[in-house]
């Protein structure tokens, strides 16, 4: 009787365990992702930067389906910290002021750990 008690103990301990360890994308970890923005464009403005945690390949997503969000300045770095392990697409949305358009590019990143700093950098176009 006492084993089997014992044995529930354990299944259930181990059961526990096995399911807050696995922590989906998204914050609450050690990780980030930094970078800048870069174009064949001299005339680069201010930028905003999209983040979607769980993919790594481009979605054609609105940007309302994306997860985080950053405004860098022109000539600044972003950075996307305290992330889980895991796979993410950084997408970046640039104005150029000269030529007055819009330049988008993006670029995935896959399999983060635990307390990695990914540096990147997305090269916009029209």
């Amino acid at each position: 009787m006492k084993a089997q008690v014992y044995l529930r103990l354990t299944f259930f301990f181990c059961l526990s365990t096995l399911i807050y360890s696995c922590k989906k994308e998204g914050v609450g970890g050690e990780s980030s992702i930094s970078g800048n923005i870069r174009s064949s464009f001299e005339g680069i403005g201010s930028s905003t930067v999209y983040l979607k945690y769980g993919e790594d390949t481009y979605t054609a997503l609105s940007i309302s389906e994306y997860d985080d969000i950053k405004g860098v300045a022109a000539g600044e770095s972003f950075v996307f910290s305290n992330l889980n392990r895991g796979d993410y697409y950084v997408f970046a949305v640039a104005y150029d002021t000269i030529c007055g358009c819009e330049l988008i590019g993006g670029t995935g990143v896959s399999n983060l750990g635990r307390r990695d700093h990914e540096q990147i950098t997305i090269n916009v176009r029209q």
